[in-house]
């Protein structure tokens, strides 16, 4: 036995009266007033001194998350110069480093550990050895049958048996360093109550004080910064594109790296595994160590290899319904959450819905006042005299107003042909080839849109099998379509392109419907005002042409003449009066013709069998197609052609030649061209 071991057992009145001195040293330090670092640094001393130990150490605990931290520590004048390396402030992860089998926690007894033993805890052995410490004794701190944290007293002159008083004295100045402990986290604890009451206090305050979405959620995550610490990112997203679509519209991040999706960026739903859990589940996800969730997957695996640790996800929700999610990233060390903190997280996504919804709600309002606006200026064209293109191009003009689009067209329908003509766009491309492709496909455009209810809105097109890309149009990625209506009856449909994917969805769709319906409406008016216009100046040529002949008698002049008055106004692109000679075998174009080849004028050029000209001399009948290169009849003449009109001309019982009109349109022509042309022709061979 050595000379400190005999003095120990030599005077046990002086290790009691010393015993009571110290634990009245420690009832006075836990009274006094002092911080609490203070508090537990007198404790370890005291808690050293009482049992003449090397140093000693005041240890927190957190069951949770396994992790104990360093508060406070004493280092007597004989602690080795190892020993006397400060710890305060380290954690350790007990979990980790022992397992859950523990007897500190297990049952809150004190146990020793021998640095030369061969008890079970090689960890603190090792621990022991790497400081040039002998022996310890481990103390659990204890508070209402709870272990808050624990004591640690280390011997490093000589390997030491504890005695009971010793350890029964430590208990007893433990108790005090546990009620420390407890009043200090008691006191922090109502003073994170009370930070959290006032964030979210000032949370709801923001809500009252402006209607900007972005202002709002980003003053949301400032206070959230004041309230939460060690997490290094956060942020707010909002569902888009009927929820399949998360778009960031508040972050912070304390360095660029933290920010896994800066503001203004968005992922799809189906690309991040967390967020369709919050999805699906509609429940809050806090995970403390990434790298030991069981449900890691690529995307995951990639940002806990960049250092990601720890998450808390929550989502937004309102009325059952998620409207985005409220995160919290931590990178390069895991990060326990309390209850207290996730409460006031979900306090706060709470709020955040409640704004996200009052947003909604007001821009849904402004976007029905804004249409009604829209629908009135589109109404006071009802009212104008404007040509049917001049309304097209106000009817764009107005449409931007309620929706962004990358292009847009009217085609009118011919309901009796079932045919489509693309009458007006901006924006779609090359208009020949799509003209085209709209004539070939008037029934696949046509059963697209579904009726009811009349429109159709298809957010993605590469997700949708009935999407066609039209040969020379744009490369559109969104898409509404919308039947236009007048009286029950269809006149065409309203088409509107983005190549922003995700871009509409149904609510627009709708909108872009009711706009439809009214710009149908302004559409048949210009029509039906173009029509009578032309009618009237039809009629007026007509008269001019009966003041033509009544001054001339001669065929040439009387054809030149007519041609000059109609050609140029009404068919700029071909007008030609065609004459059969005596056998009718053979035919010549009239030197008056417009938009003809030179080398078709005036040469004599074969009736073929099967053409137009041959159907109209045998059946005197007018003949009208509205695309060329579905007509088995057709001859080709100029390759621009499209639609073409050819009607007879009349005189005592047989036909003496045509008037062929034609146009590079598909659908140029219809029924009050037939009855025109017819009506000149005949005044045109009663002359003759």
């Amino acid at each position: 036995m050595t000379e400190n071991e005999t003095g120990q057992l030599a005077n046990p009145n002086a290790k009691r009266t010393g015993g009571k001195t110290a634990l009245l040293e420690a009832i006075t330090a836990v009274a006094a007033t002092a911080d609490a670092a203070t508090v537990l640094t007198k404790l370890a001393e005291t808690m050293a001194k009482a049992i003449d130990a090397t140093s000693a150490y005041i240890l927190d605990w957190h069951p949770q998350t396994g992790r104990s931290t360093v508060l406070a520590e004493y280092f007597s004048p004989d602690a080795s110069e190892a020993e006397k390396i400060s710890d305060l402030g380290a954690t350790y992860d007990i979990y980790k480093l022992q397992g859950n089998d523990h007897p500190l926690f297990d049952n809150a007894q004190p146990y020793t550990v021998q640095r030369e033993g061969f008890d079970r805890y090689q960890w603190q052995r090792d621990h022991l050895e790497e400081y040039g410490a002998q022996s310890s004794m481990h103390v659990p701190l204890i508070v209402r049958g709870n272990v808050i944290g624990y004591a640690e007293l280390w011997e490093s002159r000589y390997q030491r048996e504890f005695t009971p008083a010793e350890i029964e004295l430590c208990q007893g100045i433990a108790l005090q360093a546990a009620l420390a402990i407890d009043s200090i986290q008691r006191y922090k604890l109502e003073s994170r109550r009370r930070q959290a009451a006032e964030s979210v206090q000032e949370v709801a305050h923001i809500l009252a004080t402006t209607l900007d979405l972005d202002e709002l959620l980003g003053r949301i995550i400032d206070s959230v910064r004041l309230y939460l610490s060690n997490v290094q990112s956060y942020g707010l997203s909002i569902l888009e594109r009927e929820d399949q679509y998360l778009r960031v519209r508040a972050s912070w991040a304390e360095q660029p790296e933290f920010n896994l999706y800066p503001l203004g960026s968005g992922v799809w739903v189906e690309e991040t595994l967390v967020s369709r859990m919050i999805l699906d589940s509609k429940e809050l996800l806090v995970v403390t160590d990434l790298r030991e969730a069981p449900f890691i997957n690529k995307r995951t695996k990639y940002f806990v290899e960049k250092g990601l640790r720890s998450i808390l996800y929550v989502p937004l929700m309102a009325h059952d319904q998620v409207l985005g999610i409220f995160y919290i990233n931590v990178w390069n060390q895991p990060r326990f959450f309390t209850q207290e903190e996730i409460a006031f997280c979900q306090s706060v996504a709470n709020h955040a819905a409640i704004a996200i919804e009052n947003a909604n709600l007001f821009a849904a309002q402004r976007r029905q006042v804004r249409l009604l606006q829209v629908l009135q200026q589109v109404g006071s064209l009802l009212t104008t005299s404007l040509s049917p293109d001049d309304v097209f191009e106000k009817i764009f003009d107005l449409l931007a107003q309620i929706t962004q689009y990358d292009a847009v067209s009217i085609m009118l329908l011919n309901e009796q042909a079932r045919t489509l003509t693309l009458a007006a766009s901006r924006g779609l491309g090359e208009m020949g080839l799509v003209q085209s492709f709209i004539g070939e496909n008037t029934d696949h455009i046509l059963w697209k849109i579904p009726t009811p209810p009349g429109w159709r809105v298809i957010s993605d097109t590469t997700d949708d099998p009935s999407w066609v890309y039209i040969p020379g149009g744009m490369n559109t990625s969104s898409w509404i379509g919308a039947i236009m209506r007048v009286k029950d009856r269809r006149i065409g449909i309203l088409n509107v392109d983005s190549l922003t994917a995700g871009l509409y969805d149904e609510e627009m769709a709708q909108m872009v419907a009711v706009f439809a319906n009214q710009a149908a409406v302004a559409i048949e008016n210009a029509r039906l005002y173009e029509e009578t216009r032309q009618q009237a100046e039809e009629l007026s040529i007509l008269h001019q042409l009966g003041q033509v002949t009544a001054v001339t008698l001669d065929i040439d002049t009387l054809l030149e003449k007519t041609t000059e008055l109609i050609a140029a106004k009404f068919y700029p692109n071909l007008f030609a009066f065609i004459l059969f000679d005596a056998d009718l075998q053979t035919f010549h174009v009239h030197p008056s013709a417009r938009g003809v080849p030179d080398s078709f004028i005036g040469r004599a050029t074969p009736v073929r069998k099967n053409s137009i000209v041959r159907r109209v001399l045998e059946t005197g009948e007018p003949y009208w197609t509205n695309d060329i290169r579905k007509d088995e009849y057709y001859v080709e003449v100029d390759p621009l052609t499209r639609s073409e009109i050819m009607v007879p001309l009349p005189m005592r019982g047989s036909i003496i030649g045509v008037l062929n009109v034609e146009s590079p349109e598909v659908n140029a022509f219809s029924e009050r061209d037939i009855n025109f042309l017819t009506t000149l022709a005949a005044n045109v061979t009663a002359v003759i």
